[in-house]
């Protein structure tokens, strides 16, 4: 509602409204009506000012005494320092361990590394979350074919690793094989998103 409407309400139901009800109305009416012109002519200046000005500006987040202050990573990390990166751990993957050789990347945790599988178990060097080959180059044969390296999952600090999908699903009942499943994808998101050591 603007003034005039308002004016007009209160002239067409004058008799209705209570004096005391029309003067708050009136006073509130006129000072949303002022802060919006104020806003819109701060807004008109400011434009105005960047338009002018060949440099890139500053955008104010707030006016009322807020100062923005950066909020410190607590994001925890798997460092990987043979290749100097570090994967972000997420609730699901906070025990993750791996281990690195002749530039293959295996995967586990310690809640899975426990788990029989035939005589085995779904430790790391069973590689129970798939392969993630490591290459100082990108390669052409990409795939998840035996004789492909995998599907391109990161490139980071020089380094392009590749997926190839677990072989065969670790653990022997059902609810096993489930639990060490619900982790690939974890994991995959987690090395996407690896970053450089710094």
């Amino acid at each position: 509602m603007n003034l005039s409407q308002i004016s007009e309400f209160i002239k067409q139901h004058q008799k209705t409204i209570p004096i005391s009800v029309a003067g708050v109305v009136v006073a509130g009416g006129l000072l949303a009506v002022g802060v919006l012109a104020y806003q819109g002519q701060h807004a008109k200046s400011s434009v105005a000012k960047s338009a002018a000005s060949p440099t890139p500006t500053e955008i104010a987040t707030s006016s009322v005494g807020a100062s923005v202050t950066p909020t410190p990573d607590t994001t925890k990390y798997l460092v990987i320092s043979e290749l100097g990166i570090k994967l972000p751990l997420t609730s699901s993957i906070y025990d993750l361990v791996y281990t690195y050789s002749s530039d293959q990347l295996y995967f586990s945790t310690t809640s899975i590394s426990s788990i029989p599988n035939s005589g085995f178990t779904c430790d790391v060097n069973h590689a129970p979350l798939g392969i993630y080959n490591v290459y100082s180059s990108a390669q052409s044969n990409v795939g998840s074919s035996d004789n492909q390296v995998g599907d391109l999952v990161a490139n980071v600090n020089n380094k392009y690793i590749y997926y190839h999908h677990v072989q065969y699903a670790c653990g022997e009942t059902p609810s096993e094989q489930a639990a060490v499943i619900n982790l690939i994808d974890p994991l995959h998101t987690a090395v996407q998103n690896a970053k450089p050591i710094q």
